[in-house]
């Protein structure tokens, strides 16, 4: 599934009363309202006064249409997109309006996808012998980080990692598969380029099994560009998955962080944020963590028996590594995923509900 993410439909980006056109749609969450329906509604992060013609209430999100706008109010009219866009349900509709994407099943479909399946492609190409992939995976292996590396104290690996995959120059990508593409001013090969290259040059000598791998993995990396480079409503939101080697052995890192924005970038100093990691001995371990002004409060998940008195002996050192990065530990709370099913809807993209970080 080939999308070029350039050409998402982004409904509301700063916007602004000025700069407002008649026709124009967005998504709208209404703040107030009198009987009128005239009063004060939220586009993209920023209060406005409007007068919407349709009966809506406090609360209400939907799609509307600009059909008057003087600059310093404007009238609105509410869109019934329901019935027009086949193969979506209202609440899917409403996942893609949250994050600002286009109204495409397709960019749906991958989004769940990267969600709900493990990286099967990755692992077949990493362990392939093929000729063919052999290229694609050594780039791979070079640039999939070291669970040595995860210290907490550099991300270098990880912005190393998700350049590798070729986040960083999506429209020559495209281009490139078009057979448009100028001069890329970076000459190192991205995976989505390499892969790119693979199905357009060798068609009919890939075997039908390594096409797949290929384009489920183009699928994951396309889905993961769309996990970090868009958000909900209001506050940034991202999904990423890592995976770490250790010794030839590769183990899945998930990673979700909501905040609210500053400007183009998150509010590192308070904010929700996800963690979970396979391991050798202890299985699957998740932890919560909630920063709010340097103070930090963590919730662990863990399913094993012995979880408990393993944290009680490195809390102590847990909290004194946290201080040297200048961020006080308040407490750490043990649950079993079970009890925690907040958690689980928060990493796997389903629980974006707004930050509240002091609560």
């Amino acid at each position: 599934m080939n999308i070029n993410v350039n050409n998402f439909s982004i409904l509301n980006k700063n916007v602004e009363l000025t700069r407002l056109l008649v026709g124009q749609r967005l998504t709208v969450e209404v703040i107030s309202t009198n009987k009128n329906q005239q009063g004060l509604v939220s586009l993209g992060g920023k209060i406005h006064p409007a007068r919407i013609e349709a009966e809506v209430k406090p609360g209400d999100r939907f799609l509307a249409a600009v059909k008057e706008t003087s600059g310093q109010e404007i009238v609105l009219s509410r869109e019934n997109i329901s019935g027009k866009i086949t193969g979506l349900s209202n609440e899917q509709l409403i996942f893609l309006l949250n994050r600002g994407l286009g109204l495409d099943p397709k960019i749906l479909l991958l989004m769940n996808q990267y969600t709900q399946h493990s990286d099967t492609a990755l692992m077949s190409i990493l362990l392939s012998r093929s000729p063919y992939l052999d290229n694609l995976a050594k780039n791979l292996w070079s640039n999939i980080p070291q669970w040595s590396e995860t210290n907490g104290q550099s991300f270098n690996y990880l912005v190393k990692y998700y350049y590798m995959l070729g986040l960083e120059h999506e429209r020559y990508i495209y281009e490139l598969y078009k057979k448009e593409a100028g001069h890329k001013q970076n000459n190192e090969t991205s995976a989505k380029e390499q892969i790119f290259l693979l199905l357009r040059e060798h068609i009919g000598k890939l075997p039908a099994q390594q096409k797949e791998y290929l384009e489920l993995l183009l699928d994951r990396i396309t889905a993961q560009q769309m996990w970090i480079q868009t958000g909900a409503r209001e506050n940034a939101y991202l999904l990423m998955h890592i995976p770490l080697q250790d010794n030839g052995t590769i183990y899945n890192c998930n990673i979700a962080i909501e905040s609210s924005r500053k400007g183009n970038k998150i509010d590192v100093e308070h904010c929700h944020i996800a963690l979970e990691v396979e391991t050798e001995n202890l299985g699957r371990v998740g932890a919560d963590l909630r920063l709010f002004e340097q103070r930090l409060q963590i919730t662990l998940l863990n399913d094993s028996d012995n979880f408990h008195s393993r944290v009680e002996d490195i809390y102590n050192a847990t909290k004194e590594r946290f201080s040297t990065l200048g961020l006080t530990l308040d407490h750490i709370t043990i649950k079993t995923y079970e009890e925690d099913q907040q958690f689980r809807n928060f990493i796997t993209g389903q629980f974006v509900s707004g930050v509240d970080i002091e609560g």
